[in-house]
C-alpha cells in the first residue's frame, strides 16, 4: 500500500516555501507546497523479513535559510504474493473431488493458507478439497486461494473450474441364463452423444451396443462404461447367473385361476433357438415353438386340451442333448 502523509507545516508570518520528504531511497520536493497537501509514496514490497522499520524526514523552508525539519517513521509489513493454478481446467459433476495443493506463496513471507467456494471443504488442518458433485452441472465453480500473514496482510487469487454434466449408466437389472443359452442386456443410459463398452469384451455380440445380445459359460460380473460427448463417464454393472440344466415342472393346470396356469420352463427362453414339440398319447403333436417366449397354455389351435398325459422332446439345438419326458395336464 501507499504510505500517505499531510503536510501541516505553519510558519508564523508569510508562508511555506518549499518542503521536502525523504522517504528513503526517494526524496519528494515540492516547491509550492500547500497547507494540508497530500503526498505518498509506495515501498518497494518484501517478503521477507517480517517487517522493517522506515525512517521519514520532512523539512519545511520558510525562504531560503529558514528550515525546520520533523523525523518519523513507518513499519512496513511483509507482504505475501500468491500463484494458484488448478490441475485442470474442466471436471466431470460426477468425478472424484480433488485435493487442492497447488497454492503457494511466491514472496517468501511467512503466514497461513486457506481454500474457499462453493464446494470446497477443509478436511483436516491444512489439507482441502474440491467435491464437484455439490455444483450444478454446466456451471463454473470458484475456487479461492488466500495467504495471510500474522500481521494480517493478505493476498488471494482466484481460479475458475467448469463443472461439465455426466451421463448415467444402468446395465439392467441381474439376469439369470441356462448354460450354452444367450440373453438380450436390457441397459438403459441417458445423456448425449454416448458411446458403451462391455467388458469383458468377449461375451457380447457387439460391445459397443447398449443392449447387446450375451453368452457365458459361468456366473459372470458385466460392466458398462458410458461416455458423453464431454468426455464424463458413469459406469454400471449386472449380474448373470449361470444354469447348467433344465428344470422341467411335470404338471401345470391351465383353469384360468392365475395360477400355474402355463407349462413354464424356468429360462427356457435364453435357448433362442430350441425347438419344443408337446405330443398326446396318439402321438399326434399338439404343441410346437421354435425359442420358448410364450409357454404352452394347454391348448392346440386355440382349443383347450382334455386332461392327460403328454409328451415332449425339447431340443436346445446348441450342441447340448435332448430333453424327453411327460407333463400331466391338470384342470
Amino acid at each position: 500500500d501507499s504510505v500517505v502523509l499531510s503536510n501541516q507545516s505553519t510558519v508564523d508570518f508569510g508562508s511555506i516555501t518549499r518542503t521536502e520528504i525523504y522517504w528513503g531511497p526517494f526524496t519528494n520536493i515540492d516547491n509550492n507546497p500547500t497547507l494540508n497537501n497530500i503526498y505518498q509514496y509506495k515501498y518497494l514490497e518484501f517478503g521477507t523479513p517480517t517487517s522493517v522499520v522506515q525512517p521519514i524526514k520532512l523539512k519545511a523552508y520558510r525562504g531560503i535559510s529558514c528550515v525546520s525539519e520533523i523525523d518519523t517513521f513507518i513499519v512496513l509489513k511483509a507482504q505475501p504474493r500468491v500463484s494458484f493454478t488448478l490441475p485442470q481446467a474442466t471436471i466431470c459433476a460426477n468425478d472424484l473431488p480433488i485435493l487442492l495443493n497447488q497454492g503457494m506463496e511466491v514472496n517468501g513471507a511467512f503466514g497461513t493458507f486457506s481454500y474457499s467456494g462453493t464446494g470446497v471443504s477443509n478436511l483436516l488442518g491444512t489439507q482441502y478439497q474440491f467435491s464437484p458433485n455439490s455444483i450444478t452441472p454446466n456451471s463454473i465453480a470458484n475456487i479461492q486461494y488466500r495467504f495471510t500473514t500474522p500481521s494480517g496482510c493478505v493476498d488471494s487469487v482466484i481460479r475458475t473450474i467448469q463443472i461439465l454434466h455426466y451421463p448415467t449408466a444402468n446395465a439392467g437389472p441381474d439376469r439369470t441364463m441356462l448354460e450354452g443359452g444367450q440373453i438380450v442386456l436390457l441397459a438403459s443410459a441417458t445423456g448425449t452423444g454416448l458411446k458403451y463398452l462391455w467388458t469383458p469384451t468377449q461375451f457380447t455380440n457387439n460391445p459397443n451396443l447398449l443392449q447387446p445380445t450375451i453368452s457365458v459359460i459361468r456366473d459372470t460380473i458385466l460392466l458398462l462404461t458410458v461416455t458423453n460427448n464431454s468426455g464424463c463417464v458413469d459406469t454400471s454393472s449386472v449380474n448373470i447367473k449361470v444354469i447348467g440344466f433344465i428344470v422341467l415342472p411335470n404338471a401345470f393346470s391351465p383353469n384360468n385361476d392365475g395360477i400355474n396356469d402355463k407349462w413354464v420352463i424356468p429360462f427356457l427362453d435364453t435357448y433362442a433357438n430350441c425347438e419344443v414339440l408337446v405330443f398326446n398319447r396318439q402321438g399326434q403333436k399338439v404343441f410346437n415353438s421354435t425359442g420358448y417366449n410364450v409357454p404352452w397354455d394347454g391348448k392346440m389351435n386355440g382349443q383347450p386340451l382334455p386332461v392327460a398325459t403328454y409328451y415332449y422332446i425339447i431340443n436346445p439345438r446348441n450342441g447340448k442333448p435332448k430333453y424327453t419326458g411327460w407333463v400331466q395336464l391338470l384342470r
